[in-house]
């Protein structure tokens, strides 16, 4: 039995969640499950981070810049400045992610993406579910 290895930026990560068979395929859902397992385990793992695992989490939770600064309450814009390099995020970002990335694992894999804010002035209604 073999071991999926894969390399997010600099790191190399290791599944020890399950023994993988030589030449063994993965469904496109077991494939985003071990992206969202290693972005995540790098996250809370590694202190200060490069940008390439920013970009890679974001990716694997199949978010764009844009959605993933509204669920961070930050712009696009600022997301691709963390993910150029070009701007450091927080550390308190990073665990967020490393959240983000726990919760859409527990969720079998999906996350909502954030709705559009209401322009100024309309009202909205909040709907029990």
């Amino acid at each position: 039995m073999a071991k999926k290895i894969t390399r997010v930026g600099r790191y190399r990560v290791e599944d020890a969640s399950r023994s993988y068979t030589a030449g063994e395929e993965l469904s496109l859902r077991q494939l985003a499950g071990y992206q969202r397992r290693a972005a995540r385990t790098i996250l809370q793992d590694v202190q200060n981070v490069e940008p390439e695992v920013l970009r890679y989490a974001r990716k694997a939770l199949g978010l764009t810049q844009a959605d993933l600064g509204t669920l961070l309450g930050v712009s696009a814009e600022t997301v691709s400045r963390w993910e150029s390099g070009a701007e450091p995020f927080k550390p308190a970002i990073q665990l967020a992610l490393a959240g983000l990335l726990d919760t859409a694992e527990r969720m079998g894999g999906e996350i909502t993406k954030p709705q559009s804010r209401a322009p100024a002035g309309e009202t909205v209604t909040l709907k029990a579910s």
